[in-house]
């Protein structure tokens, strides 16, 4: 009769809790493996199955896509004409331990000719569902958790690096990704190089909030430096661009110009010009909170054309003052103001141009807001010419006196002292005297010029 010799069996998860006699041998049901025991150890110590101790299992892949096998250790391209792709085995059927290395031994790959990765299943390669070998001679060892998880353990073998992940996964579209509080570049001498393959392209830095674009620095689709930024990741605004020829700094919104419309001014706004103005026309300045303290902000007329009748008047926003106001204006050609924001809530007007207005008829003065002196220049009417002499008989007629030049008066008054408003009338000139109507008699004197009258404050 024949013998039937049995050995101490059970479980994988009982066998790992278990000390047995030295020398003493058990069966691991679960993963169909014999554990030696040493008497100290739990657990004793599993031998390996025959597919586990191949170390040398290189498989010639020629020109072809391929499917990774259990007994696998090495997959060796020897020539690549076109992008290939290695599918994995299911991380669960291989060997816990084993490496498996992916290798180009034609020297013939590139970004054009790679050899993608790929997973099985809903497996992962270092967290990600490919891995991709795109220089030549590149190489990937990888190793499996024997569940659902292959692990990227060396590219060292390759000239190229395929993915680096430093505190973080790997990420198929940054060859590098790193998440940490710092990095170090250190050196005697140390360049970092961004570089571009055309004028047109961008290399750049991109700094985000929440994977949301915030700002832009470098050769961004120009050879000019430039610095761009976003509210949002979508709409850009490039706040600085230098001039690679000249050296030249632009600055975002320099110069706006506005053709005979009223306009909202923006907080990066920095000169507003208008070009042409045919009605009255409004500038609202931006909240002063909102604009940066010490930056200025010039409003100018370039057409020539503004007046008091076609006047540009600047508002406040809100509740802010312009230099305790709540507007000033422009009303004359040519006219300029400069404000400065105190970056809360009011506007003082740093510079401007005088507004210059002429009256050649009687009216009433109204100072422009923000008005706080005047030079009121009056010239009164002419005195009219005398009438000539009439000599005796045979004898030449004497020329009249000429007319009388108007007197002019200049002088400064306070905004107090103008008040609302004044009326004022402009003298007219004087007539010119009668010629004389006898013999050996005088012309007829002209009558003096009228006043020319601001109120009771100027009289010329």
């Amino acid at each position: 009769m024949s013998v039937q010799v049995k050995r101490r069996r059970d479980t994988a998860a009982n066998v790992a809790a278990f000390t047995g006699a030295q020398g003493e041998i058990v069966v691991d049901t679960t993963n169909n493996r014999v554990v030696l025991q040493d008497g100290l150890t739990a657990g004793g110590w599993p031998a390996a199955k025959l597919s586990e101790v191949v170390t040398a299992n290189r498989r010639a892949v020629s020109d072809v896509n391929t499917t990774v096998s259990a007994t696998d250790r090495i997959i060796a391209f020897t020539a690549i004409s076109s992008g290939r792709t290695v599918a994995l085995a299911p991380a669960s059927s291989f060997p816990v331990g084993s490496v498996l290395i992916i290798v180009d031994e034609s020297g013939a790959c590139s970004a054009a000719n790679s050899i993608t990765v790929v997973r099985a299943g809903t497996d992962t390669i270092s967290g990600a569902a490919s891995a991709v070998l795109n220089g030549p001679y590149m190489a990937i060892a990888l190793e499996t958790n024997g569940a659902n998880a292959w692990a990227i353990v060396s590219n060292a073998l390759s000239q190229g690096v395929n993915l680096i992940g430093v505190g973080t996964a790997p990420d198929p579209g940054n060859p590098l990704s790193v998440f940490a509080s710092s990095a170090l570049f250190n050196g005697a001498n140390f360049n970092l190089t961004v570089n571009k393959s055309t004028s047109t392209n961008t290399a750049s830095m991109l700094f985000q909030n929440a994977f949301s674009g915030r700002a832009q620095i470098g050769l961004n689709g120009t050879d000019n430096f430039g610095v761009k930024v976003s509210p949002n990741g979508s709409s850009w605004t490039t706040a600085i661009s230098i001039d690679s020829a000249t050296g030249a700094a632009v600055l975002a919104n320099q110069r706006t110009a506005i053709s005979d419309a009223a306009y909202a001014a923006l907080a990066t706004d920095r000169s507003i010009a208008y070009t042409a103005i045919t009605a009255p026309r409004n500038v609202t300045l931006p909240s002063a909170a909102t604009f940066p303290p010490g930056q200025t902000l010039t409003i100018l007329d370039e057409s020539g054309s503004c007046s008091a009748a076609l006047a540009i008047t600047i508002n406040r926003a809100g509740t802010d003052t312009i230099n305790g106001l709540s507007s000033a204006t422009l009303a004359s050609a040519y006219a300029f103001v400069t404000l400065q924001s105190n970056g809360a809530n009011k506007w003082l007007i740093v510079k401007r141009s005088c507004n210059v207005q002429m009256f050649a008829t009687s009216g009433t003065y109204v100072p422009t807001p923000g008005m706080t002196m005047a030079l009121v220049i009056a010239s009164g009417g002419g005195g009219g010419g005398g009438g000539g002499a009439l000599q005796a008989a045979s004898t030449a007629v004497s020329g009249g006196g000429g007319g009388g030049g108007g007197a002019m008066t200049q002088v400064w008054l306070t905004a107090a002292e103008i008040g609302a408003s004044q009326t004022f009338s402009i003298g007219g000139g004087g007539a010119g005297g009668a010629a004389a109507s006898s013999n050996s008699s005088a012309g007829i004197v002209g009558s003096g010029g009228g006043s020319t009258l601001f109120g009771s404050l100027v009289h010329a």
